[in-house]
């Protein structure tokens, strides 16, 4: 069952013989669970690396229901990034366990430690957030160090940007810097980076759909608005005279929260 959960639809929902659950219609992925003894459990249902897993968040009374979207937000943002809420959840418990039991035994690693990627060298930029990385690109949220400005940078992962690669990034710097439409991030700037050059873009708080995709679930429901979303903006991009050749889940940005 789908619905705005809130207070007054949390309590007005009725036991059943077993388990049932209603489905946030505002965040994706935020349920609440009501058991066939009457408690009520905010929770939020999300897959990654291909299995589909549930984080108990908290019960109902003891959160409001905007105390827990607002965690179930948090979390969802932990996901995207790769990380997983029960895993960390668990190896907090394990640290707190450790820290009551008196202070660790030294133990000798033997395991080469793997170090995080490095931030790209964007000069004016600071690198503040890994969006997605793949084998050929890579997106990072920036900030513009002469004004604070929040920017979306994209640029070469691969050690040496190609000929083609290059064209590309700039063919694309000279569509989208003029381009006035809504749905499509406008281009600030190319700047040299150590490997090429990187395109500096207005700040967006969505996600690839690809890693939206490796990380939820869409329902007929979120497929439908980011379907119409996406077919609105190409309508009026292909209405100014522009041919995107690119469509594909890497270059399309989702908002998580409202889908579009």
């Amino acid at each position: 069952m789908k619905g705005k959960i809130s207070k007054q639809s949390v309590e007005n929902l009725s036991c059943e013989r077993k388990d049932h659950f209603l489905w946030d219609t505002e965040l994706p992925m935020f349920g609440c669970k009501i058991t066939p003894k009457g408690r009520r459990v905010y929770l939020l249902q999300y897959r990654i690396n291909g299995r589909l897993r549930r984080y108990t968040i908290g019960t109902h009374g003891i959160l409001t229901a905007s105390e827990a979207r607002n965690i179930a937000r948090n979390l969802l943002h932990e996901v995207i990034l790769g990380r997983d809420p029960a895993d960390m959840k668990k190896n907090k418990g394990d640290q707190n366990d450790k820290l009551s039991s008196g202070p660790p035994k030294p133990v000798v690693n033997k395991t080469k430690s793997i170090s995080s990627p490095e931030k790209p060298e964007i000069p004016g930029y600071s690198l503040e957030e890994v969006i997605f990385e793949s084998g050929r690109t890579w997106f990072w949220r920036g900030k513009r160090q002469s004004d604070g400005l929040l920017v979306l940078i994209k640029g070469p992962a691969s050690s040496e940007q190609s000929a083609q690669e290059l064209a590309v990034i700039r063919h694309e710097y000279e569509i989208t810097r003029d381009l006035e439409i809504d749905g499509v991030l406008r281009a600030e700037e190319l700047v040299r980076c150590e490997n090429g050059w990187a395109l500096i873009l207005e700040n967006t708080e969505g996600l690839p759909l690809r890693k939206l995709m490796d990380t939820t679930r869409f329902d007929l429901l979120d497929s439908l608005k980011v379907a119409v979303s996406l077919t609105g903006t190409l309508e009026e991009v292909h209405r100014q005279g522009h041919l995107h050749k690119m469509i594909n889940p890497f270059n399309i940005f989702v908002d998580p929260v409202s889908g579009t």
